[in-house]
């Protein structure tokens, strides 16, 4: 019996996302990571992405950039998915199809007009997801580190 949980990580390509997978690997092990980068689909005036071949060569950028910034992780038996969408509700249908026991996701400190404005996917996905989120602050390897 495999009572090794299903953790997602939605990734974003910034230092919040890398910390929230080091934390998953550290303390939950590889195999059992599911990374999800979600890329917003193409305006209709943008070149590039708005036809299938587009969107397919993006994914496959995506991929790549993934293992090379997180380079370690292709060794690790860990999956990385990638997909079009509205980051949140992406990132809460995927853990809701991968059966996920838990999202962990980093917040990356926004406040007052920025946090308005921009919205903020950790929030919505807090708020939607069918599984606990582990939160961890956008200071958490920061006070990790000392």
């Amino acid at each position: 019996m495999n009572t090794r949980p299903i953790v997602v990580i939605p990734w974003d390509f910034s230092p919040h996302a890398q910390n929230a997978l080091d934390f998953a690997i550290e303390y939950y092990g590889s195999d059992c990571i599911r990374v999800i980068c979600v890329l917003e689909p193409a305006l209709p005036y943008e070149m590039g992405w708005g036809d299938e071949e587009g969107r397919q060569k993006a994914i496959d950028f995506c991929i790549r950039d993934f293992f090379d910034s997180a380079g370690h992780a292709h060794e690790t038996g860990l999956t990385f998915f990638a997909e079009f969408g509205e980051p949140s509700d992406e990132i809460i249908q995927f853990a809701k199809n991968q059966n996920a026991d838990f999202v962990i996701m980093s917040t990356h400190g926004r406040t007052g007009l920025k946090k308005l404005f921009m919205g903020s996917v950790t929030q919505k996905v807090i708020g939607k997801a069918a599984c606990p989120v582990i939160v961890l602050p956008a200071t958490w390897a920061e006070t990790e580190a000392n």
